[in-house]
């Protein structure tokens, strides 16, 4: 099984072992993990977030840069700008490689944290192919 042990210094590294393993936490060995399934860690990077369908097989919407906060093996938290209304969006990670990687999520919950700042998190539900969906935009900050 691989092993990552601290994620916010290697964060493509992170994100590739979430891509490939749903068994991973960071947790240290002895402790007792809180109430949650999986232990969360800090993700302060820009992804690429896009509205699509229930089954993954369309985009309903256009894409947009938020900012990441907490990422686990179980799911991710991020900010944006704007109220989003779509439930169901991928997740573009960018990789220190060409390739990114695409995580289906169910989102969960909203919050208005201030004027123009909202914060955003759901649960991971599991890879997609939809390169040929998406544009072609380069990361940037939010």
């Amino acid at each position: 099984m691989p092993t990552v042990t601290d994620p916010s210094k290697h964060w493509a590294t992170t994100i590739s072992v979430l891509a490939q393993s749903s068994n991973l936490c960071w947790q240290p060995q002895g402790q007792i993990l809180p109430l949650r399934r999986w232990q969360r860690v800090r993700y302060h990077h820009s992804v690429l977030l896009t509205p699509f369908n229930e089954s993954f097989t369309r985009a309903v919407g256009a894409s947009v840069m938020v900012d990441g906060r907490d990422i686990s093996v179980g799911g991710f938290s991020f900010r944006h700008l704007e109220p989003l209304a779509e439930r169901f969006v991928v997740v573009t990670f960018p990789m220190e490689t060409s390739n990114k990687v695409h995580r289906a999520m169910r989102l969960g919950w909203c919050r208005f944290l201030r004027r123009g700042i909202y914060e955003s998190g759901g649960k991971f539900l599991h890879n997609v192919n939809v390169d040929d969906m998406l544009p072609t935009t380069p990361f940037s900050p939010m």
